[in-house]
């Protein structure tokens, strides 16, 4: 009951998704909107290219984009703030390009990778360049998903409410990546859970380490 009301009341948002799919000029774009509603169809749609040159492809494209919309948001933040200068700004779109890309190669590469241990752990079945193109898509569509609303936080009285969009587009997209653990490892939906589950808290661990770190660093600094 509750998928089919959580179907029912994503209908609208999937009727405009699949009329912008078809106008997206783009293969890799069309697929990252099929893997947002639809992420196990768009997995095995695209299973034959699950390969590593080209999800490398999907990546740095991935990487790009985000960095694009990125960009955008903090020109149009510089709008309301006059002190910006060029050079400081310049400094910043270069910086925010490198992020996005190493983001993204981490999600797709490295993040995948502990999704595959354990699954292995847990007696997945499918192998690591399926799983990682997979993990591609949904991230992928994850990014032109929230695009436009990561532009929109670029103005100042916006970003209140673009922020909440944003993190509910992520936690929407951590069910993506369960639903394509479960369907590529051919594993129960409990397994998956827990994959995802333990996943996250050690990425939370780590997060909270490198925080520790770097605050203690600039510390012994000052």
């Amino acid at each position: 009951m509750v998928k089919k009301a959580a179907h029912k009341a994503a209908a609208p948002a999937e009727s405009f998704a699949a009329k912008a799919e078809s106008r997206l000029p783009d293969r890799h774009m069309r697929l990252w909107l099929e893997a947002f509603f639809h992420p196990e169809k768009a997995v095995d749609s695209d299973r034959k290219n699950a390969n590593f040159q080209d999800t490398l492809i999907h990546l740095l494209f991935i990487g790009v984009t985000a960095g694009a919309a990125m960009a955008l948001s903090l020109l149009l933040a510089s709008f309301f703030q006059p002190q910006m200068t060029i050079g400081s700004l310049a400094k910043g779109l270069l910086r925010i390009a490198l992020v996005d890309v190493v983001m993204a190669l981490s999600v797709g590469f490295g993040f995948s990778m502990l999704l595959y241990l354990l699954a292995m752990i847990l007696e997945g079945k499918g192998k690591y360049m399926e799983q990682s193109h997979g993990i591609t898509l949904a991230y992928g569509g994850q990014i032109l998903a929230s695009a436009p609303f990561n532009v929109l936080a670029g103005v100042p009285f916006l970003a209140p409410i673009m922020f909440p969009i944003l993190f509910a587009i992520g936690v929407y997209t951590f069910y993506n990546y369960y639903l394509v653990v479960r369907h590529i490892h051919k594993i129960t939906g409990f397994k998956a859970g827990l994959i995802i589950g333990i996943s996250l808290l050690l990425l939370i661990a780590a997060s909270v380490m490198l925080a520790t770190w770097i605050a203690v660093s600039t510390a012994a600094k000052i």
